[in-house]
């Protein structure tokens, strides 16, 4: 949970929880104190892995109130779906540039993979955009794959 999230999203969209799935920092007590302290006041946040979220989802689709759910990365977001976790659209903002990556949007680098696995998901009906904060407007992810020749 990092500024644009606590100081950007969660207010303009009235999120009550945040479920962050990660594998690894889903195992971490200690990550998911830290993720809970970073969460602003009033705002309950989980740390859990994939399985987790899916069997919490199962129970109830995390609930009556309105929920922000981050991936730390496409292979995520696609385990999740493939888990039975259902969206309908995708919103993607930071993701650092690494080897491999290309540019695509100002703050957003994929590789070959995160661009497959993005454009399945589109395939099943995601609608996915680049948008790293709310007064940015939304950028198509599939006109951007395709300027970037991904």
């Amino acid at each position: 949970v990092h500024g644009q999230v606590c100081v950007c999203w969660i207010p303009q969209l009235e999120i009550a929880k945040v479920f962050i799935v990660h594998d690894k920092f889903g195992k971490d007590p200690f990550m998911g104190k830290i993720h809970g302290m970073a969460a602003p006041r009033g705002v309950v946040c989980h740390t859990l892995t994939s399985e987790k979220a899916l069997e919490e989802w199962e129970k109830d689709q995390f609930g009556e109130e309105r929920v922000l759910v981050l991936f730390p990365d496409a292979a995520t977001a696609k385990k999740m779906w493939q888990g039975g976790f259902r969206y309908d659209t995708m919103q993607i903002g930071t993701i650092p540039a690494a080897k491999n990556r290309v540019s695509i949007h100002p703050q957003v680098n994929i590789d070959q993979e995160d661009a497959k696995i993005f454009r399945e998901l589109m395939e099943q009906g995601v609608d996915i955009y680049c948008q790293l904060v709310p007064t940015d407007p939304k950028s198509d992810l599939k006109a951007l794959l395709e300027k970037a020749n991904l």
